[in-house]
């Protein structure tokens, strides 16, 4: 919800990494702090933070994962076809990929 809430005045991605490298950190007030480290708007923040909008959208995010497949992250799809979860290696991956486009070949 931080992220999408600081998102909302274009500093998403700055949240989001704060957000996991200190994911054993995370509270309430913690998160507050590093809405103030981002300059935002505390006020909008924390009202973006109870935004309806923001949390049907994560909601509907995180229920497309389910029906997809997705029960841990990263996942990673080609083609529709779920391959791994997240202890795989970025090789098999591009392996995986590598296989896939060879196989459209024919």
């Amino acid at each position: 919800i931080s992220a999408e809430a600081a998102g909302k005045q274009g500093k998403f991605w700055e949240m989001h990494d704060l957000i996991f490298e200190n994911q054993n950190k995370l509270t309430n007030n913690y998160l507050l702090s590093l809405a103030k480290d981002l300059d935002l708007d505390l006020d909008q923040f924390a009202n973006d933070s109870k935004n309806e909008e923001i949390l049907n959208k994560i909601e509907t995010d995180f229920e497309g994962g389910i029906r997809s497949g997705v029960n841990g992250t990263p996942s990673f799809f080609v083609n529709g076809t779920k391959l791994f979860t997240y202890d795989e290696t970025y090789e098999s991956l591009d392996d995986a990929i590598q296989l896939e486009l060879e196989m459209k070949k024919y």
